[in-house]
């Protein structure tokens, strides 16, 4: 199967950055440099996929900048040309999809506050990108399974809508180690998509964990 993916593409509607100076300013301060651009990079992005028409297409969390519900919306409807060219479109959530309480616009009264997306609202959303179609999905997390028809399966690894956020629950566990079991034996192959990685790369993972779990 051929594949392109893509990760952390950060959207922020453009409607959301009436006061570009405000952007600029919290641009400079993080690692979204390329924010006031990102609808302009989205649809080249899309124009490549559609010209390179893979198998499916990829995008594995951090759809936007920080879980705005319009931003999640126009990307959805973005994405929705690429599934309208027959190429599969299946998405996961990252870190700054959900219930995310820093989703704000920049206006030019100063940062107002968003509506951000529930777990519930991300499936409806982008229900075209993978969910409708899934093979199974997980009931404690948005993962899902999802067969592309070369005999390949996709399993799509969330653990930022899950009931332990940053980690695998035990239930998701199970469902996908009965996912691996059923696509043995069907002789069929799994390539495994997840947000974040599932090995501790670097000191300031472990610290950050540490703290969270009340450890100084």
């Amino acid at each position: 199967a051929a594949l392109m993916t893509a990760t952390d593409l950060h959207y922020l509607s453009p409607s959301l950055m009436e006061n570009q100076n405000l952007v600029k300013e919290a641009a400079a301060e993080g690692d979204g440099k390329t924010i006031i651009y990102g609808s302009q990079l989205t649809d080249a992005m899309i124009e490549t996929i559609i010209s390179s028409h893979p198998d499916a297409f990829i995008m594995t969390g951090d759809l936007t900048l920080n879980g705005e519900k319009i931003s999640h919306e126009e990307l959805a409807k973005k994405l929705d040309r690429i599934n309208d060219a027959g190429i599969a479109v299946l998405v996961i959530p990252g870190n700054h999809d959900l219930n995310n309480k820093h989703a704000i616009a920049y206006t030019n009264e100063g940062v107002q506050p968003v509506a951000s997306v529930t777990n519930d609202e991300f499936v409806s959303i982008y229900h075209n990108d993978g969910y409708d179609d899934a093979l199974s999905r997980d009931s404690d997390s948005l993962s899902y399974m999802y067969r592309l028809d070369s005999g390949v399966r996709c399993l799509m690894i969330d653990v930022n809508g899950s009931s332990i956020l940053g980690a695998v629950s035990d239930t998701t566990l199970t469902w996908i180690e009965r996912q691996l079991k059923k696509a043995k034996k069907a002789g069929e192959t799994v390539l495994a998509f997840s947000h974040q990685n599932f090995l501790i790369h670097l000191d300031l993972f472990t610290d950050g964990f540490r703290i969270a779990n009340g450890d100084k």
